[in-house]
């Protein structure tokens, strides 16, 4: 006699939510298949939970967007490695909270392709809010979803930084804004940053960021797989938050271990950026800090001045 097997369960949006709610409510067997859905992202993307486009349907996350309010060329993914040089703020702040890592809720106001949950979940964070909706009528009829940090990669064509800064600092929670270094000259960018308490997350080699289908690059042409790569700026995070949750990010700093704090510098102040990652205008207005060295710090060999301030170099 032939033994007749048992046909495993698919994963459903329940043993999802389990996943996400930890299970308190749940039965056994959901419970055992949210501990499999947390290591095995690939669970959802066969059951359908994950788009493989990189949206989430159900309790999760949910892919999001800009509604034609802005210029194609600005629809780019993230790449990896930048949320990956965040991922110990958002570890102590997960902490700080009393919270795992996977039940911070991260909001991304803006939608390019839905890459934006894919890749946060590749670094550890499952609650992802990255809806297919306009932005800026959420904001204005007080649907903002809740959530505990911003981390975006916004526009840069108009006004849309302008106006999320704006929003983003009166929101009162911690953001991470990613963005092209000549955004910190913008005449607005003081007056919007007023109230954070600022830190700078540059990364050792520019970020490379993968370009929507159907965008055109600079020459008109369409960009496909070959040069959907694009990395026209260099770019870096600007974080903003309180003073003490500041504070809370530079004592982590301290006893961090060095798996989160490689292939990026932390910056205090506009001032200690790299050289490589200022705006031009930022070089030419202020040089970095010279190096001991006199001919490294571009000093006068008579009487060690910088270049250009003694008689012997004007």
């Amino acid at each position: 006699s032939s033994v007749a097997m048992k046909r495993p369960r698919a994963v459903t949006r329940r043993h999802v939510s389990a996943a996400l709610a930890g299970g308190a409510t749940a039965s056994l067997a959901a419970r055992r298949k949210s501990r499999r859905i947390k290591v095995m992202p690939r669970v959802l993307v066969r059951a359908g939970k994950i788009r493989r486009g990189g949206g989430v349907v159900g309790a999760v996350a949910t892919s999001v967007s800009r509604e034609g309010r802005v210029d194609m060329a600005d629809s780019v993914e993230t790449p990896v490695v930048a949320y990956q040089h965040i991922k110990g703020f958002l570890l102590q702040l997960a902490e700080s909270l009393g919270k795992p890592s996977e039940h911070l809720r991260i909001y991304d106001p803006y939608f390019a392709e839905g890459g934006t949950v894919r890749r946060m979940a590749e670094v550890g964070f499952w609650r992802v809010i990255n809806r297919r909706e306009d932005f800026y009528e959420a904001v204005r009829v007080g649907a903002v979803p809740d959530h505990d940090v911003v981390v975006t990669n916004p526009p840069y064509s108009g006004d849309h930084v302008e106006k999320f800064l704006t929003w983003a600092v009166a929101n009162g929670k911690p953001w991470f804004l990613l963005v092209p270094n000549f955004f910190y000259m913008k005449d607005y960018y003081s007056k919007c940053i007023a109230g954070s308490s600022m830190l700078y997350v540059a990364p050792a080699k520019r970020y490379t960021y993968i370009a929507s289908k159907g965008v055109a690059a600079a020459s008109g042409q369409l960009r496909n797989k070959k040069t959907a790569a694009t990395s026209p700026f260099p770019s870096f995070w600007y974080v903003g938050s309180s003073a003490a949750q500041r504070e809370a990010w530079l004592t982590w700093l301290g006893t961090a271990p060095s798996e989160l704090t490689q292939g990026w510098a932390l910056c205090r102040s506009l001032e200690d950026l790299p050289q490589d990652v200022r705006d031009a205008a930022h070089r030419k207005l202020a040089p970095a800090p010279a190096a001991t060295s006199k001919k490294k710090a571009g000093l006068c060999s008579t009487c060690g001045q910088v270049v250009g301030r003694c008689k012997h170099t004007r």
